[in-house]
């Protein structure tokens, strides 16, 4: 069998599926306010925020530019990535600093 380099974008699940984890379930504290709600131990996502600041710390000192960090997100906006991480900066407090390496301006953020 022969595999391509390309990428493939799939979700895996973290554990087998249950239907039955998804079944109302009633609880004393549902009660006390009139509502039924749905019980279970699913894993969520974080914020989209928490990720890229996840990338960042994880590359230390070093840091990553926004450029690495679109392609590990699978992110093709630019503009919209750059708004992005630039409005994490009160958040989370990360340093960025612009690098010229061809005409073009790259941002280069660590924490």
């Amino acid at each position: 069998m022969a595999y391509s380099s390309q990428v493939v974008r799939c979700l895996r699940l973290l554990k087998k599926f249950d239907p039955n984890e998804f079944q109302l379930k009633s609880t004393a504290s549902n009660y006390k306010f009139g509502k039924k709600g749905q019980a279970t131990n699913q894993v969520l996502e974080l914020p989209l925020e928490n990720c890229i600041y996840d990338m960042i710390s994880a590359e230390g000192t070093e840091g990553i530019t926004l450029v690495e960090i679109g392609k590990r997100l699978g992110h093709n906006n630019s503009k919209r990535l750059h708004k992005r991480v630039s409005s994490m900066l009160k958040k989370f407090n990360p340093t960025w600093e612009a690098e010229v390496p061809d005409k073009t301006s790259q941002y280069q953020v660590w924490t």
